[in-house]
């Protein structure tokens, strides 16, 4: 009876064992199906501006010619205290070609390379804001295209109620079979349009995981909404007392002042009627017109975008008054046609034209708001 009691033991110690061997493998193939599954990325327009960013080749490279150039200053600061060494006891005049090349090392290779630097530095930042620009457009534009399908869907559940309005018309003997052709079609180019709204919105995914240097073949979940921007209300006169100074204008200015202190010093080594010397001269003048023509340039570029912003704007003024006087006309047709006075072809267009003023519509946001934001962007920091 013991002996037997123990065998029992045993047999359910050794089921016991098996239960929890299969049960833990089971979890552990569970949790591997699990993990092995694809995540969908899902990205607001911060994370895409900064994945961007991060991946992308131009912003790599403007910081390796940061980091270049940080190097190089370096280099040139130690020449510095070589040559200030070897020359603190000696006459700036008269001196050995070699002499005066190495003297000049102390002070305008340093402030060239120091100006190279800088160059370096905005260069970086301005490919940073070029990235950007592109993603925050192409993202924008992708919540747009979801928003066209929207339209396009509810456009279609509209057609087909018609269509089947119209066929229980039909049945009544109220309408002829035209009139019931004029809604089919109807139905037939509302289908197309979402067709179209969805390859155009596929299609806009792909460019915005372009211009982030997305895969193009990996899933990714866009979160955000596509609303009017209100319009940027910084009076013109106010922008242009606040003009941010563009890069490309402190870049011709420090080019201008450098160019300036080599005019000095070659006025100091050659006679004015040398080719040298009248170089240094033209060179000098050919900067100070390009920092004169680059700051007009930014100027001009506030003004410019000032009138593109309010353009669209305008633009959208006359959109949302378009499209009220449409549904009104709409609803009248629609009387009208009940009531026999008109063909089903009349309020058929009337409806196609209110399903392209609204995609007018967000089109038209749209421009506004990448109008708005240039604007802004040309004399403050954008958010």
């Amino acid at each position: 009876m013991g002996k037997g009691i123990e065998i029992m033991k045993k047999t359910l110690a050794a089921i016991l064992t098996a239960v929890c061997f299969f049960s833990s493998f089971g979890a552990f193939a569970q949790s591997s199906e699990t993990s092995d599954a694809p995540k969908v990325q899902k990205m607001t327009i911060d994370d895409a501006v900064l994945y961007a960013i991060e991946n992308s080749p131009s912003v790599k490279s403007a910081q390796a010619n940061v980091d270049k150039n940080t190097s190089l200053v370096k280099e040139v600061k130690a020449n510095q205290r070589y040559v200030s060494e070897k020359y603190k006891n000696s006459e700036y005049f008269p001196l050995y070609v070699t002499d005066a090349q190495n003297l000049l090392n102390i002070g305008y290779t340093l402030d060239a390379q120091n100006t190279a630097l800088a160059i370096a530095q905005r260069t970086l930042e301005d490919t940073k804001f070029s990235v950007e620009t592109n993603v925050n457009q192409n993202f924008y534009t992708y919540l747009s295209k979801k928003q066209k399908i929207e339209i396009a869907e509810e456009s279609l559940k509209n057609a087909n109620k018609r269509l089947d309005q119209a066929r229980e018309q039909k049945n009544q003997g109220l309408i002829s079979d035209f009139y019931l052709k004029s809604f089919e079609l109807s139905v037939l180019n509302s289908e197309m349009n979402l067709n179209k709204a969805i390859r155009d919105c596929d299609y806009a995914l792909m460019n915005l995981k372009a211009s982030m240097g997305y895969p193009l073949s990996d899933d990714l979940e866009i979160i955000g909404e596509f609303k009017r921007a209100p319009i940027v209300d910084t009076p013109l006169s106010t922008a242009m007392d606040n003009l941010k100074t563009s890069n490309s204008v402190l870049n011709a200015e420090d080019n201008m002042k450098l160019t300036e202190e080599l005019t000095e010093i070659y006025k100091k080594w050659y006679a004015s009627n040398t080719y040298s010397y009248e170089k240094a001269i033209a060179d000098y003048n050919n900067a100070k017109a390009n920092y004169e023509a680059q700051l007009s340039s930014a100027r001009l570029l506030v003004v410019s975008s000032y009138n593109a912003m309010h353009d669209a704007y305008e633009q959208l003024e006359v959109l949302d008054k378009n499209i009220e006087l449409s549904k009104k006309n709409i609803e009248i047709l629609s009387a009208k046609y009940d009531m026999g006075m008109i063909g089903a072809l009349d309020l058929v267009e009337k409806i196609q034209e209110f399903d392209s003023l609204q995609n007018q519509l967000i089109d038209a946001e749209l421009a506004a708001m990448l109008a708005g934001r240039a604007y802004k962007a040309t004399f403050s920091d954008l958010d």
